[in-house]
């Protein structure tokens, strides 16, 4: 069983965190023209978020990390060809950082209060996300403070919120796609 549950895990890891590169890549088909420094309304977040109430810290930050990583090697998918900060910044904390949700564990909640810990959880990390990609702009790009704030901000928001309620929605719905079950 134990060996079981651990192909079951590598196999997911996989797997959403392909689904994590391929949603960012359609939504920067579809919405990245507005943001030409990088940047765009994304629902990558999702399979990383999924993972991390599915799996933990582990499943959380692994998956998050992958795509992050994986983003940085497919040629003008996302990389804007920036320095060792940059890259760390915008690419490995800003989606490692997503699958810190794994932290809290909600599955034994009441259906309402997972929603809430859940919003909250995925508020967090979000703005944790959105912090670190303003700090790239201060840093790297040399946008000033509230520069950065303000264009982070314009992409950021819609991509929690749009975020939170696919995953608020799979937990009311499909929760069977969020918590994982034994074997």
């Amino acid at each position: 069983m134990k060996k079981n549950k651990q192909i079951n895990f590598i196999a997911e890891i996989a797997i959403f965190s392909a689904m994590g590169v391929a949603l960012d890549f359609v939504c920067g088909l579809l919405f990245g023209f507005a943001w030409l420094n990088g940047g765009s309304i994304s629902i990558a977040m999702v399979p990383i978020l999924m993972m991390g109430f599915r799996w933990g810290l582990k499943g959380g930050l692994a998956t998050g990390l992958i795509v992050g990583v994986v983003q940085l090697l497919i040629p003008n998918l996302a990389f804007t060809g920036g320095g060792p900060i940059q890259v760390f910044l915008d690419y490995i904390f800003a989606y490692g950082v997503i699958g810190m949700v794994g932290i809290i564990k909600i599955s034994h909640l009441h259906p309402k209060k997972q929603v809430i810990y859940a919003s909250i959880a995925m508020l967090v990390v979000g703005l944790l996300r959105t912090t670190s990609h303003v700090i790239s702009g201060v840093v790297y790009f040399g946008t000033g403070l509230w520069g950065s704030v303000v264009y982070n901000l314009m992409y950021m928001v819609p991509s929690i919120i749009i975020s939170a309620i696919i995953v608020d929605l799979l937990i009311i719905r499909s929760p069977e796609l969020i918590f994982f079950e034994e074997l």
